[in-house]
């Protein structure tokens, strides 16, 4: 046989700065997890008495004046969801008009847009829902009371299946000696009222396809700091027995002593 030497393959991956927020006025102080947020078409930062949004198509900024504790574009259009205390309030910002608002029954500790018309709300108790377009007084939704293992945790995701059926909440906290960061996931059936916790950091929806047909999958890794890091995959609301459902070999992850994911999300292409 003949040994092929073969060339150098390009990375898949181009890094590069898309934008310094320093240098477009934004205070260090403000750009962390609690007071930013990154959408595919801007980033708002949260300051003193201002919601700073970058254009990041434009490269152009602007600040709105506002005493909100958060802020969160729409993922498609020119409004904004602000957050005071229990207040939640979104805007229109083309027309400079309130859509709606509701108060919230606990404090929000994460929330983020999980499709174009639904907020999801993580609590230190609870995952809500909310359906801006919804009759008012249904619009508010607890969708399922966390598990104990999310209790005095950092909140740093949640997500929701395309079909609404199945829901995630995701947290982090200091492991009991201090040396390492644990992870705590709850995975949630809507029609079953039925969950199941995880020692995972995080993980999310998404459709695959398998075959000629579409699978609804939750993917997640799992770690602890006696395992090492594993990607898995599972399709939801399927027949384990049956041949045609699909099923993932588990894959280590080789993550660096200490690291951990914080976030994931399944590319369609």
């Amino acid at each position: 046989f003949s040994l092929l030497k073969m060339a150098a393959v390009p990375s898949p991956l181009r890094v590069h700065e898309s934008t310094n927020l320093a240098t477009l006025g934004v205070s260090p102080a403000s750009i962390n997890f609690r007071g930013t947020s990154i959408s595919d078409h801007s980033i708002v930062c949260r300051e003193d008495a201002s919601v700073t949004i970058v254009d990041l198509a434009a490269g152009s900024t602007s600040r709105h004046g506002n005493h909100a504790e958060a802020a969160l574009i729409h993922p498609s259009s020119r409004s904004m969801a602000v957050r005071a205390g229990l207040q939640i309030q979104v805007f229109d910002m083309g027309r400079q008009q309130r859509i709606c608002g509701f108060a919230m029954p606990e404090v929000p500790e994460y929330w983020r847009w999980i499709d174009d018309r639904t907020l999801c709300l993580l609590t230190s108790t609870a995952f809500f829902t909310f359906d801006i377009r919804g009759p008012p007084d249904t619009q508010v939704r607890k969708l399922f009371d966390l598990h104990a293992s999310l209790h005095g945790t950092q909140k740093i995701y949640a997500d929701m299946s395309a079909d609404g059926k199945w829901g995630s909440a995701h947290g982090i906290k200091k492991s009991a000696d201090g040396q390492s960061i644990v992870g705590a996931t709850q995975f949630y059936s809507v029609e079953r009222n039925v969950s199941q916790p995880l020692q995972a950091h995080t993980g999310c929806f998404g459709t695959v396809q398998h075959g000629r047909r579409d699978a609804m999958v939750f993917t997640f890794v799992e770690l602890s700091p006696e395992k090492p890091a594993t990607l898995r995959v599972l399709e939801v609301g399927a027949d384990k027995s049956d041949p045609k459902t699909l099923k993932v070999a588990p894959l280590s992850l080789p993550l660096a002593p200490g690291d951990f994911p914080t976030s994931m999300m399944i590319s369609q292409k």
